[in-house]
């Protein structure tokens, strides 16, 4: 346990270094402010009639960060595990008595809990940012309880995307093929959300059920009950999966 935390130590001072802590913070606490305040100022309906609605704002934050985070997670881990293979410094790591399982789940904790705190923040900022811009008008404002229950949703989807691009930095030694091939799933993925048939068995269908608790009905709730617990079970089922493929791959590869 005590080389655990020298691991996650390790891992801290090296986003540290690299400036991605405050890379992630910046970009989703922006997108967070961003989407109420381009809402306000675009727009032109009478507030008694048309007025803004926080639903709607936390409804599209959810839709961007979907793709934000297809981009920023591999371009942030796509090295996670490829280079220090590459470069070697992984052999040398795994030299002195260290398991595998602990390179690499410290290498998933670390990276988790960056993006994790990101997500609170930005998404904590438009959920007040659209509150206050709407409190005078909106006849249904998002509750805590529907605000947390999307947050719980949105973390448990990170977490799948940070363990799939772990694990494709574990498949390659080549960071930018797997930070590639990383984007181009996570954006399949969601893609996927738009297709009927296909669409209930993808991770990103716990999005969707995010939505749903912004605006009932978009997506056709009652048919999608089913699917939408089916995505649920999924991500708690891949996250492990994904994190333990990782440690095998590791455990064969020529260090």
């Amino acid at each position: 346990m005590q080389k655990f935390f020298v691991l996650l130590q390790k891992e801290f001072i090296e986003n540290w270094k690299t400036r991605k802590l405050i890379l992630i913070l910046a970009s989703i606490i922006i997108l967070g402010a961003f989407v109420p305040f381009y809402a306000d100022a675009t727009h032109r309906g009478d507030p008694l009639i048309f007025p803004l609605r926080s639903s709607h704002m936390l409804f599209n934050f959810v839709e961007y960060y979907a793709y934000v985070i297809a981009i920023l997670i591999p371009f942030a881990l796509m090295s996670t595990v490829a280079r220090e293979v590459k470069d070697g410094l992984a052999a040398a790591i795994l030299v002195k008595p260290v398991g595998r399982g602990a390179y690499i789940l410290s290498k998933f904790a670390v990276s988790y809990l960056l993006f994790a705190v990101a997500v609170i923040a930005g998404f904590s900022l438009c959920f007040v940012y659209a509150l206050s811009i709407t409190n005078l008008y909106d006849p249904a404002p998002v509750s805590s309880a529907m605000f947390f229950q999307c947050l719980g949703f949105l973390l448990l989807y990170t977490a799948f995307a940070v363990a799939l691009t772990i694990f494709l930095s574990s498949v390659f030694n080549n960071n930018v093929l797997a930070g590639g091939i990383a984007v181009v799933l996570l954006i399949a993925i969601y893609g996927f959300s738009y297709t009927n048939g296909i669409k209930e068995y993808m991770p990103s269908e716990i999005l969707r059920w995010s939505l749903e608790q912004f605006i009932p009905g978009r997506f056709q709730a009652n048919e999608m009950n089913a699917p939408y617990w089916f995505s649920f079970y999924l991500n708690i089922g891949l996250i492990p999966a994904l994190i333990g493929s990782s440690v095998a791959l590791i455990r064969k590869k020529e260090l």
